[in-house]
This record gives structure tokens, C-alpha cells and sequence, in this order.
């Protein structure tokens, strides 16, 4: 599995720390929302055995609830972001209504992070 960059992503966690993989996420300051490429090795093992393990690292302090999903958690409608800018389902700005009408519907353009 890998990270994937996506459009809401407004921090990248252990971006300068090379004993971990740089994490793209988007975050509020009481969420954290990241995304995982699965490799075709992976996607088959999951879908024959139904099940997904998760590694989370507590250094010792209390576990943090999770909530693993398979649907992004991304509003498909403009959203009002932490800069108080409206922006549609990719992220993008939106300035007129105009715009609001052609961004409305766009897919999340998703990449896997490069290693």
C-alpha cells in the first residue's frame, strides 16, 4: 500500500523524516484524512479474504480511534475550506457561479505518491 496525493490534501506528515514514507493528508486539527493505493497483489487478497490489517504506532500513548472506509469522505458539493474559500469536489477554487457549475461533479484526481 502507498499514499496517494490527492486535491483536498492541506499537509504532508513526516514530509522531512526518511525512516517514514512522506504522508499526504488533509486535516482540520481534530481529523486526520488520508488515502491508500492498494497493489493488484493486494486488491485480490483483500477481496478473496475479506479482511484489511492495520498497523497503528502508539510510542506508548493511549490508541486514537480509526475509522477505516472504502468511500472518500470528500463532499461531492462546493465546501467552505479552512481558508474560507469555496471549493468544489477536486478542491479548486471556485470564483463565479459559472465556475461553481462547471466544477461541480469533477472526479478527485488521485496519484500514487512517488517513492
Amino acid at each position: 500500500m502507498k499514499p496517494i496525493k490527492f486535491d483536498f490534501a492541506n499537509a504532508t506528515f513526516a514530509k522531512n523524516q526518511p525512516e517514514y514514507m512522506p504522508l499526504p493528508a488533509w486535516t482540520d486539527g481534530n481529523q486526520v484524512v488520508s488515502g491508500w493505493s492498494l497493489t493488484w497483489r493486494e486488491r485480490i487478497h483483500v477481496l478473496i479474504n475479506g479482511v484489511l490489517w492495520i498497523r497503528q504506532m502508539t510510542f506508548g500513548q493511549p490508541l486514537q480511534p480509526l475509522r477505516p472506509q472504502a468511500l472518500s469522505p470528500f463532499p461531492k458539493m462546493p465546501i467552505v475550506a479552512n481558508d474560507n474559500t469555496l471549493r468544489g469536489p477536486t478542491g479548486k477554487e471556485i470564483n463565479s457561479n459559472r465556475e461553481a457549475v462547471s466544477v461541480l461533479g469533477g472526479a478527485s484526481k488521485q496519484e500514487p505518491l512517488d517513492e
